[in-house]
């Protein structure tokens, strides 16, 4: 019986740190064009403002090069970019109160 009450406190306390986000991010193209240049497609699902960051992933940390805003559910295009590197996409979303949901990112991304 004590195990019970045991997993129902669990499940009344952490239940609501699991919730999950309204807002998502997907790659959804990642090509390489020519030698010199690739395409870079991300999905983003919400109803709400965003900032989306395009890095180059390095030793020394994140490296931004590119940097779009929008609204709502949209296909962002990243263009004539380096198909040698490896990028990370960042996207916060402004006004999200769960500070869970606020940033996401999708990392080690490569252009095939």
């Amino acid at each position: 019986m004590r195990k019970i009450y045991l997993l129902l406190f669990y499940l009344l306390c952490c239940g609501a740190a699991s919730a999950q986000c309204n807002n998502s991010i997907q790659v959804k193209k990642a090509i390489k064009a020519d030698a010199n240049n690739g395409v870079l497609e991300i999905a983003i699902a919400t109803a709400k403002e965003f900032k989306c960051v395009l890095s180059i992933e390095k030793g020394s940390g994140p490296e931004p090069v590119s940097e779009k805003r929008g609204r709502g559910n949209q296909t962002l295009k990243f263009e004539s970019i380096n198909p040698n590197l490896i990028y990370q996409v960042q996207v916060e979303f402004v006004g999200e109160e769960n500070s869970y949901c606020r940033k996401l990112q999708k990392s080690q991304i490569i252009l095939e």
